[in-house]
């Protein structure tokens, strides 16, 4: 896990620039942190590097990293570079450190551009080929490793970078160019707006595509010889094969990817909740790998999201060394402007604040890396709206399940929207804030809604992979990586690996929710090592706090913030938000637009 910047401009740096840029850099990569600057056509091209040692932590593997006139930097891991680097060798590819930055840089050597195709893990990475001059960009398929760009159109200058403030601060310009609808759509919308598109909230800024590969060519005729090389993972026809046997591949493909995803140099940790999800990454660490187990999770005292009795019930059964994080005396508030700060962008959930101080006591414990269930709800159908697309299904019609779903599911839903099956799920549903905005607070018109994307003709398939790419997982990744970079940690999510994906993506959809449960195929595969309290639970709580066990009424600051003059208060009904504000108990979507819209006004009111 590192920092990278990409700059390719018209001038050189000044030596205060480049210091000021690696520093900035520092808590993504503590290890070591370096730079080279050459000449690009009639440009400069900048490569920075701030490391954080993860595999191979010999200063051979420090970036930029150069071999055979090529040079790389290089954000993430490649889960299956072993694998990768043992046929190289076959092929008399010779290697002179461990690491998987030399396997990257080898497999595009060997394969060119088609390497990408053979990686399995997580990367955002950039390569100088100075022979050929060009250089070729690449981020994962599944989100995973941030990269953002702004192209100057006035002068042809390209800046790459991990995050958004790396950008900014290279931008010459004092003013910050705000995408201010985009900023408002949130408000609407909620957090699934974030990266529905390459826009961002700032107008010259953009999401690097995921399922994009860039190669430039010519630095004269950067606005012209772009190519982008679509490599997205389409949904194949559905694989014909006995239930067992899918099964059986199932789980060999689970546990491999997890045995992948722990390879590592330095210690590791695990999240954990009362959810199948990193239950299921915990079991088959400790029980099929008999690896030893190091877990941290947050607990809230209000009902609807505590799940500390199934936690420590898996802990207990699975032996597990559990830590649970206490932020009872925590200043929340403040937090949050730190964080937001930091971010440069709004939180997008209250679960990203608690995520913080997870990261914030595993640095504290000396853990480099921090394992995550994220991308099963999204992968094998979690959420309860995907009951609603899957029995619109009439192949999928089953008495029993109809019959388990009144009797288990319905009670724990807490979205109106989500208790009547005869509901035409369309974009408005399953917008956090929505309704409550534009019902109650809304006094103009936002952005509308995007349609949905694409991507099959199976409505549940769809709506799957559209929470994958658009929706859920970007947001969940974008997040997750500001928080553990923060304190300079490595996080993993073994559900997003693509080998996985690309085989769930073929199984037959009748095989995703059974017996009432959603995630059934996962369930059983695993019943024999999955703890019975997690495996037979129908409720689905989510890593989540109400906002007023972290904001509550006697913390008076929030109220004077919100009192205080703002440009948000033209586009929305500064009374209605202070009764908001002032309620003793917030609702799930009042919850949800608190939250956003406290991030939000502390974002603005940081950019002025």
């Amino acid at each position: 896990m590192c920092g990278i910047v990409a700059a390719i401009l018209s001038k050189k740096l000044t030596s205060k620039k480049i210091k000021g840029l690696l520093k900035l850099m520092k808590s993504r990569g503590p290890d070591h942190q370096s730079y080279i600057r050459m000449i690009f056509g009639k440009k400069i091209i900048y490569l920075f590097h701030s490391r954080l040692s993860i595999i191979d932590l010999k200063i051979a593997s420090n970036q930029p990293f150069q071999k055979k006139n090529c040079l790389i930097i290089f954000n993430g891991e490649i889960y299956n570079y072993l694998e990768i680097k043992k046929n190289l060798e076959k092929k008399g590819v010779k290697f002179q450190t461990n690491s998987d930055t030399e396997v990257l840089l080898e497999a595009y050597l060997y394969w060119g551009k088609d390497a990408v195709y053979k990686l399995e893990g997580m990367w955002s990475f950039v390569i100088y080929d100075i022979l050929r001059e060009n250089v070729i960009i690449s981020r994962d398929l599944q989100n995973e490793k941030p990269l953002f760009f702004e192209k100057n159109k006035n002068n042809n200058n390209l800046i790459y970078g991990s995050e958004i403030r790396f950008i900014n601060y290279l931008n010459p310009k004092k003013q910050i160019d705000i995408n201010a609808p985009k900023l408002l759509t949130n408000l609407v919308k909620g957090y699934k707006c974030w990266f529905e598109s390459k826009e961002t909230i700032y107008n010259k800024i953009q999401n690097f595509n995921s399922f994009n590969l860039l190669e430039i060519t010519k630095i004269k005729e950067i606005n012209k010889k772009i190519l982008f090389k679509n490599f997205t993972t389409k949904v194949k026809k559905e694989k014909k094969s006995s239930y067992k046997n899918i099964k059986k591949e199932l789980r060999e493909i689970v546990i491999d990817t997890v045995q992948k995803t722990l390879r590592s140099d330095v210690p590791l940790a695990y999240s954990l909740s009362g959810g199948i999800d990193s239950s299921l990454i915990v079991s088959i660490s400790r029980k099929i790998l008999n690896n030893k187990v190091k877990t941290y999770s947050i607990i809230d005292k209000d009902p609807r999201y505590d799940e500390s009795e199934l936690i420590k019930k898996t802990s207990n059964k699975l032996k597990l060394n559990s830590k649970f994080v206490k932020i009872n005396n925590q200043d929340h508030f403040q937090r949050l402007v730190d964080l937001t700060n930091y971010y440069k962008h709004p939180v997008p959930t209250i679960n990203f604040l608690l995520q913080s101080y997870l990261a914030k006591e595993l640095k504290k414990d000396g853990v480099k890396i921090l394992l995550s269930g994220n991308g099963a709800d999204e992968l094998f159908s979690g959420y309860y709206h995907h009951y609603i697309n899957y029995f619109q299904n009439n192949e999928n019609l089953d008495n029993k399940n109809l019959d388990l779903w009144e009797k288990k599911v319905k009670p724990h839903i807490r979205n109106n929207n989500f208790k009547d099956l005869n509901c035409i799920i369309d974009k408005k549903n399953l917008l956090s804030n929505y309704n409550y905005f534009l019902n109650t607070l809304g006094k103009k018109k936002i952005l509308r809604i995007s349609d949905e994307k694409k991507f099959t003709n199976s409505k549940f398939k769809n709506r799957l992979l559209n929470e994958m790419y658009a929706e859920t997982i970007p947001v969940i990744t974008f997040a997750e990586d500001l928080n553990c970079m923060k304190e300079s940690i490595e996080n993993r999510n073994p559900f997003l690996n693509i080998s996985l994906i690309n085989f769930v993506s073929k199984i037959p959809e009748n095989y995703f929710i059974q017996n009432g449960f959603t995630k059934f195929l996962l369930r059983d595969t695993f019943s024999d090592i999955l703890p019975q309290e997690i495996s037979e639970n129908y409720k689905k709580n989510g890593f989540n706090f109400s906002f007023r066990t972290l904001f509550p009424l006697d913390d008076n600051r929030i109220i004077k913030f919100m009192e205080k003059r703002s440009p948000i208060y033209n586009y929305v009904n500064k009374k209605k938000i202070l009764e908001l504000y002032n309620k003793n108990f917030l609702n799930d979507e009042e919850n949800k637009f608190a939250f956003s819209f406290l991030t939000t006004k502390i974002f603005l009111e940081q950019l002025n």
